[in-house]
């Protein structure tokens, strides 16, 4: 599956997942920082918390055992997030650093440190409240506002992660808000399952 482009926060992410990350730091009022520092060619989607926490956002659903290589527990997912514990360890990164994925671990957290330990933001029921909540500021924003343009934003520092609903922002140079009309023909487009 690719990854969808996804604007958030006034942020162009490469994915829908990553700028879903952004809107749960945001609900856990965690700082973050997307793709602001380069370690020698790795570029970490996240370091949160102040700069002391690198995460690299990746699509696992089915979390493998946080033991690297190890076969035990299957290979859903194995050769990705070996690969990105792999590429964090080489990087000269010294600091915490977690692998965030697209579902829940048994204990109710959405990410993992690379030493094994879960990286729990709430408690399990507010975790998956939020994880819910993040989904959907995340698909609202960005049906609010149309891209015209490719443009990346990495340099952008949100202090404090406060979500903003659309309504009280301006639209970036090259973008315009939607009118209800052209956001209720957009939702209509998609056929219903019930």
């Amino acid at each position: 599956m690719s990854a969808i482009p996804t604007r958030y926060a006034g942020i162009e992410f490469r994915s829908r997942l990553e700028a879903r990350w952004a809107a749960l730091f945001g609900l856990a009022d965690i700082s973050w920082e997307y793709e602001t520092l380069d370690l020698d060619g790795y570029i970490p989607d996240f370091i949160i918390s102040n700069g002391q926490v690198l995460v690299e956002v990746k699509p696992i659903v089915e979390w493998p055992c946080p033991v690297l290589g190890c076969v035990a527990c299957g290979e859903t997912n194995r050769t990705e997030y070996d690969n990105a514990v792999l590429k964090i360890q080489s990087s000269g990164w010294t600091g915490r650093a977690a692998i965030a994925g697209a579902g829940q671990l048994s204990d109710g957290a959405y990410a993992r440190y690379i030493d094994g330990e879960l990286m729990a933001l709430a408690s399990p029921a507010k975790a998956k409240t939020w994880w819910r909540e993040a989904g959907n500021r995340v698909q609202w924003d960005g049906a609010r506002t149309m891209s015209t343009t490719a443009k990346r934003k990495r340099s952008r520092v949100n202090q404090g992660a406060a979500y903003k609903p659309i309504a009280d922002s301006k639209p970036a140079e090259g973008e315009r808000q939607m009118d209800v009309d052209e956001i209720a023909a957009y939702f209509s487009s998609f056929e219903r399952d019930d």
